[in-house]
């Protein structure tokens, strides 16, 4: 009888110790796969995060590149103006006519003058809107003026919200709208245009203009003289800012997110398919990112249109358009592109959430046929240590029968 139950101990260690090679066997297995499956996530990942932002910073680029194209014709156009010898010699005479008077006697002319345009004055409404310069502006509004073959666009014809002429004062002399002031001397457009009768091109950061109702960027220019000497007046173009851009921004789309847009160097969008123009970017930790005087892309702790997720962000200055906006605001334009995070990384986590499933399914089924198997051959086991224990009994007994 010892004898049974010494063997039985043997065999349930046997049984122990199968349990735990196969449990050491499942882990060595599944321990690495779950490593490589996480190594595989953050990998792929990092490589989508290099080549998104690449190609985010290509297509930031190439944008910039294509704007600031369309800004410098625009510029060059609207140049013509400025050295039409008609408004020179017309500028000339005014600022001659000008020499004669005091600081108080101009004072008063012009104070005299702006009442009767707020008063809306027949008279001298009439006086500063038909006219020979403002016939002039018309013809260069339409395009036609200078190259019959190749009218101004559609586009900057209809974005453009004002467009007029001050002579060396200030003062308002010709006007295609009688939406505008009379006196532009104080403005930081007319005294940047001017420049201490130097002049420079100035081209002024987008905001809400009260008297249009529409959020505008503006470009002044210098009137030089017929010596080319010094500043007698200057132009100035008022541009609705969403009109002007979103036939060459809006239409860039990938994705179900993807997109770019036109911002400021303060943040402010002049342009973009989701967020309004005059909006500025949600959140002010990224605008030195994305506002750097070169191209690139950066990971960015939000995406800047209102949601917390980091995202991968294109940016690229308008190379040419940038100068002349830094040298009038101190401030460059950029290019901005990004694509919702969400869809951006959405094939590598439905990958991981897919290989995750799958491991997870395989790992039950093998938990489930070890259990199984390792209950049945438990169950053999007793019942051949029964019939071992019980065969060993009987010639036990039968041997001490003979004895006797």
């Amino acid at each position: 009888m010892n004898t049974a139950s010494e063997h039985t101990p043997s065999v349930k260690g046997k049984s122990g110790l199968k349990r735990k090679l196969i449990v050491s066997m499942l882990l060595v297995g599944a321990l690495p796969l779950a490593i490589g499956l996480v190594m595989a996530f953050f990998q792929g990942t990092k490589e989508i995060r290099e080549v998104s932002g690449t190609s985010f910073e290509a297509l930031a680029t190439e944008t910039a590149r294509k704007i600031d194209l369309i800004l410098s014709d625009e510029l060059a156009h609207t140049s013509q103006i400025t050295t039409d010898v008609h408004i020179i010699h017309a500028l000339e005479i005014r600022r001659d006519q000008l020499a004669d008077f005091g600081d108080e006697a101009l004072k008063t002319l012009i104070a005299e003058d702006t009442e009767a345009w707020e008063n809306e004055e027949s008279e001298f409404v009439q006086s500063l809107t038909h006219n020979d310069l403002v016939t002039i502006l018309r013809r260069y509004y339409g395009g036609t003026y200078v190259d019959p073959g190749h009218p101004i666009p559609v586009v900057t014809r209809s974005a453009t919200r004002g467009l007029f002429l001050t002579d060396v004062e200030g003062r308002l002399i010709a006007t295609l709208t009688t939406t505008v002031p009379y006196a532009h001397s104080h403005e930081s457009w007319w005294r940047g245009a001017f420049k201490n009768g130097v002049g420079q091109p100035y081209i002024g950061n987008v905001g809400f203009n009260t008297q249009l109702e529409v959020y505008t960027f503006t470009l002044s220019l210098p009137i030089m003289d017929s010596l080319r000497y010094q500043v007698v007046g200057v132009l100035h173009r008022i541009y609705d800012a969403k009109e002007f851009f979103a036939s060459h921004i809006d239409t860039i789309r990938f994705g179900e997110t993807g997109h770019v847009m036109l911002i400021d160097g303060n943040g402010t969008v002049l342009s973009c398919p989701i967020l309004p123009t005059g909006t500025r970017l949600s959140d002010p930790q990224i605008i030195p990112l994305v506002t750097p005087m070169h191209n690139g892309w950066t990971p960015a702790p939000s995406d800047g249109h209102g949601g917390v997720r980091s995202s991968i962000i294109g940016f690229a200055p308008l190379p040419t358009t940038s100068r002349i906006t830094q040298a009038s605001t101190g401030k460059g334009w950029h290019m901005f592109v990004w694509q919702s995070s969400d869809e951006l990384f959405a094939p590598i986590e439905h990958l991981f959430t897919w290989v995750s499933a799958v491991n997870s399914t395989v790992g039950h089924a093998w938990l489930y046929c070890r259990r199984s198997y390792c209950d049945a051959h438990s169950s053999t086991s007793t019942s051949r240590e029964a019939y071992w224990s019980w065969g060993m009994a009987r010639t036990y007994l039968y041997q001490d029968r003979r004895r006797n």
